[in-house]
């Protein structure tokens, strides 16, 4: 077992060593909530967890200051030794603020860990004391309690190590094997601080979400070559087994657990109402299904929904036989491409437009549920590869509307699609920088029609894939507009894409249904009807200076051009 579950005798020279762990924009951060379970279960060591903000896609809201003053007030008090935070690529002038304010406000030593710092070590070490490069729970308990023993901990696999100008760069240790050796994430805890929306509260709201989350495995067995599993798996091929799954029986006594702390909190008895496994390709292997359907229906009995590869192997008469008793409500998976092509020589995908529509249609005979998701704004697409793409959505189960996660293709640094990107002259190296990545992630991950776009007959397309996936066309004009060559099909195709500019603009994700308008509207009315002046002025002020607080973290200017998974 990974916690720490015998009583060690008490050292000499132990104290008590104080850790404020940091999740970022996700309070389901399942790497944070799992080392706080283990180290709240290590003799003298306090642990505090601060959750600092959360997000929904395209509405990214960048700290305020007050919020900033709330966390600068939290370390202050809290006097850690130790701060953990656990970032994505997107977070990094995020974290240099905070990683900043803890320095001046403790002497706390700093350890970076999560994505950014496992695919970019040469520039995080620059601004922590340490980085965790790839599963934290071995390399994290074993520095906290060295830290709280007094002992050296220059030596400890995957932690560079920063002291002064000389930089320890330790080797990398054996993946987690048996994952229900891990503890269960933490919720519900007193010691946890939330910070979001200029309030500060204790209440976990991952508790109060309808879904009960569950991580059943780690590692894909895919290599998408978009996905951090494309980078991270060769990086750790020497370390074991990539792709690992917990046992049914550890997963369903996570769910109870989790259930309990419903019972015992204000919430209704029934108020988690459906299961959400967050894995890559959920039940991949068939003996595991055939243990979980055996026992998942009497002992839990939930619907549930997950994602998976529309392949054979994995989606066929035995996998669904299986998902369908055991409760399977909704399955997801990703299309990505209309283009055969495309997915299997760029994406590195092993699946066919065929059978994708075959498994759709399996899927849908037996009254599961169906979700996809789309890739768009992919420069290797061509006029035929989306026209393909918009046959391919009329083959699936109708209607297809609102069933879809539309994203716009991002450019991470170092992924192998990133680079091949760059080698094909599709884009250009600074394109795959902080920068641009933070402003595109932040508000540009979901894709949304926009006049910004370069009007020409590929991004039309786009928008009519974006008009039928969202529901405000029909099939009769779409075929009409893109597969007839006449004057009044172009007049047509023209009319829908000018019809996606406006949806678009107003009820896109992260559209001005959501966005500092109807914001500014709604603290309007509120304000006005208690007729305070002073505190509507004072919150548009506020709303302003956010904006401008983005534009700064982000590097977009109106003089320049407009600028993922995790191993724990």
């Amino acid at each position: 077992m990974i916690s720490e579950t015998k009583i060690e005798p008490e050292a000499q020279n132990r104290k008590t060593l104080t850790v404020v762990l940091v999740a970022l924009y996700r309070y389901q951060n399942f790497a944070i909530r799992i080392l706080h379970s283990i180290l709240e279960n290590i003799k003298g060591v306090k642990t505090h967890t601060i959750f600092f903000k959360h997000v929904d896609t395209n509405t990214f809201d960048p700290p305020s200051e007050k919020e900033m003053e709330m966390f600068t007030e939290t370390i202050s008090e809290l006097k850690p030794d130790l701060v953990g935070i656990s970032m994505f690529s997107l977070h990094v002038p995020i974290v240099k603020e905070l990683n900043q304010i803890v320095r001046n406000n403790s002497s706390a030593k700093i350890i970076w860990g999560g994505v950014h710092p496992t695919i970019d070590p040469e520039e995080c070490i620059k601004e922590a004391d340490m980085i965790c490069i790839g599963e934290g729970e071995g390399a994290v308990t074993d520095l906290v309690k060295r830290m709280r023993d007094g002992k050296n901990f220059d030596d400890i696999e995957n932690l560079w190590i920063r002291n002064g100008e000389c930089i320890t760069k330790n080797g990398s240790r054996q993946l987690i094997d048996d994952l229900d050796s891990i503890p269960f994430p933490s919720y519900a805890k007193d010691s946890f601080i939330f910070i979001n929306k200029d309030s500060l509260d204790t209440i976990d709201l991952a508790v109060r979400d309808k879904f009960l989350w569950i991580q059943g495995s780690r590692g894909c067995p895919f290599v998408c070559t978009y996905c951090i599993n494309s980078y991270t798996q060769p990086l750790f091929k020497k370390n074991g087994k990539y792709s690992r799954m917990r046992s049914p029986g550890n997963i369903i006594e996570e769910i109870k657990e989790q259930l309990k702390i419903v019972e015992n909190s204000d919430l209704p008895n029934d108020w988690k109402n459906k299961v959400l496994f967050i894995d890559e390709v959920f039940g991949k292997n068939l003996e595991w299904l055939k243990e979980f359907e055996s026992s998942y229906p009497k002992e839990v009995g939930m619907p549930y929904y997950f994602e998976t590869l529309p392949h054979q192997n994995l989606v066929n008469k035995n996998s669904l036989d299986l998902w369908e008793r055991s409760g399977a409500e909704t399955i997801n998976f990703g299309i990505q491409t209309g283009s055969d092509h495309i997915r299997k020589n760029i994406f590195k995908r092993p699946t066919v437009n065929k059978d994708i529509v075959k498994i759709a249609n399996d899927i849908a005979d037996r009254g599961i549920g169906l979700r996809y998701d789309l890739i768009a704004d992919n420069p290797y697409d061509t006029e035929e590869s989306l026209k393909g793409a918009i046959k391919l959505l009329y083959q699936l189960p109708q209607p297809v509307s609102n069933k879809f996660n539309l994203f716009r293709l991002q450019w991470f640094p170092g992924y192998p699609l990133t680079n091949k990107a760059i080698e094909d002259g599709h884009i250009k190296e600074e394109d795959a920088s902080i920068e641009k990545l933070i402003k595109r992630t932040s508000n540009d991950w979901a894709y949304v029609p926009t006049l910004e776009m370069i009007q020409n007959k590929k991004t039309k397309l786009t928008n009519v894939i974006w008009l039928i996936v969202w529901g405000h066309t029909n099939e009769n004009i779409v075929k009409y507009s893109v597969f007839s060559d006449s004057i009044g099909s172009k007049l047509c195709l023209q009319y829908l894409n000018y019809k996606a500019l406006m949806f678009g603009k107003v009820v896109g994700v992260g559209g001005l249904q959501s966005q500092y308008l109807v914001q500014l509207g709604i603290e309007f009315l509120r304000y006005l009807s208690k007729g305070d002046v002073k505190g509507l002025t004072q919150k548009i002020i506020e709303l302003l200076k956010r904006r401008k607080i983005f534009k700064q973290h982000s590097g977009f200017h109106k003089s320049q051009p407009p600028l993922q998974n995790v191993l724990p």
